[in-house]
C-alpha cells in the first residue's frame, strides 16, 4: 500500500493541488485528507467514489491499490484537475445544446421575423 500512497502524493503534487485544497473541495478537514494520502486511513466506498468522480482516479484502485490508478477512459484528459475538466466539459456541452436549440428555433421562424432577431 505504500506505493499507492506515494502515487497519490505525486498525482496531486504534479497537478499543483495541496492537501488544503483537497480538503476544501471534498468538504473535510486537512487531517482527514492527510490520513488517506499517507495510508493511515483506508478509503471507504463513498470516499473512493467521490475521489473517483472528482479527480478521475480509479474507484477500485483507491480501495485496493491494484490495477491502474486513473480511471480507464478512451479520451485523454488535459493536465488539469479532473473536477475542473469535468465542470468545463459540462458547461461546454450545455452551450452547444443551447446553440442547437436556438438554431432550430431560428430555422422555424418566418423569414420576415428573422430580421427582427438580434
Amino acid at each position: 500500500m505504500e506505493e499507492k500512497n506515494k502515487m497519490l502524493r505525486e498525482f496531486f503534487e504534479t497537478k499543483g493541488i495541496t492537501q488544503e485544497q483537497l480538503a476544501e473541495k471534498l468538504g473535510v478537514d486537512k487531517a482527514h485528507v492527510n490520513k488517506l494520502i499517507s495510508g493511515k486511513k483506508q478509503f471507504g466506498k463513498q470516499t473512493a467514489k467521490k475521489w473517483s468522480d472528482l479527480f478521475g482516479l480509479s474507484y477500485s484502485w483507491l480501495l485496493t491499490g491494484e490495477g491502474k490508478m486513473e480511471a480507464s477512459s478512451t479520451e485523454e484528459y488535459p493536465d488539469v484537475p479532473y473536477y475542473l475538466y469535468k465542470d468545463l466539459m459540462e458547461r461546454y456541452e450545455a452551450v452547444v445544446r443551447e446553440n442547437e436549440n436556438l438554431r432550430t428555433r431560428l430555422a422555424l421562424l418566418d423569414p420576415s421575423e428573422k430580421r427582427n432577431v438580434g
